[in-house]
């Protein structure tokens, strides 16, 4: 009634076929800088959090590591990959790891549905499978597309800020996908960073009790075209790629220093 069951051949190039894709789904997501609403902030945590286990100074003024349940056995899980890499690194491990984990269940899944499904209806969810691929790598990739830049802009300073223009979301999606976006670059280039939960009684790293003077950035990463808000014209353009922006504020240093310079007279 059903339809003619599929042949143990078929069944078992279905298995191979949800696993294989699956696998490469797991390694395709796990690229570049994956789209996550808080990703980057756990990225930068765990950068920060391997700073701190190799002793950097200025880190160690700022922040406190602790042991915490939770996210906080991620993070700490990943550290040692992050001493030898960096965050970017470590996170997307630990994204394909979490993503392969669930490979037993589909393993189940798949076989169970291969196994009493007729042909038919094993196209048909072989079909639908195959969409759902499509439209993931399809977002993952506009997401690509939107964020480029994010890491090609960025150098080597030691502490920076982050805003976007547009504000959380991207035009397209309703997720506040960029409010943490800017904190890749703290998990790629280590350093000081903000806005990455370090407020959080639930996070590894941690601001100290005893917390210094706020954080005056020397660089400043911006998302999205339009001018800077009220108070930040101290800040100079110094490179931009994309809907990304890097504004240093040491030419102002430097015009400064110029000015404080006493003129100097022929002696008489």
């Amino acid at each position: 009634m059903g339809g003619r069951l599929a042949s143990p051949r078929a069944r078992r190039a279905a298995l191979a076929a949800g696993l294989l894709g699956w696998a490469a789904l797991c390694f395709f997501c796990s690229q570049g800088t994956p789209p996550g609403v808080d990703l980057p902030a756990h990225a930068a945590q765990i950068r920060t959090l391997a700073g701190l286990l190799r002793g950097e100074p200025d880190l160690a003024e700022r922040f406190s590591a602790h042991l915490v349940p939770g996210y906080g056995l991620v993070t700490w899980a990943m550290a040692p990959v992050a001493m030898f890499r960096d965050g970017l690194v470590a996170t997307r491990f630990a994204l394909f790891l979490s993503m392969a984990g669930l490979l037993p269940a589909l393993a189940a899944v798949c076989a169970g549905a291969a196994v009493l499904a007729s042909r038919w209806r094993l196209a048909l969810a072989a079909a639908c499978v195959v969409v759902a691929l499509v439209q993931v790598v399809t977002f993952h990739l506009r997401f690509q597309r939107s964020v480029a830049g994010v890491l090609s802009v960025s150098r080597e300073e030691r502490t920076r800020g982050y805003l976007s223009i547009l504000g959380p979301t991207l035009p397209w999606t309703r997720l506040p996908y960029l409010t943490h976006l800017g904190q890749w670059v703290t998990a790629r280039k280590g350093g000081i960073g903000s806005g990455f939960f370090t407020d959080a009684a639930s996070q590894p790293v941690q601001l100290r009790p005893d917390l210094l003077p706020p954080l005056d950035p020397e660089a400043l990463y911006v998302f999205g075209e339009g001018p800077l808000p009220a108070g930040n014209d101290r800040w100079c353009l110094e490179r931009a790629a994309f809907e990304l922006r890097r504004y240093d504020h040491r030419c102002l240093d430097a015009e400064t220093a110029e000015r404080d310079v006493p003129e100097r007279r022929p002696a008489p």
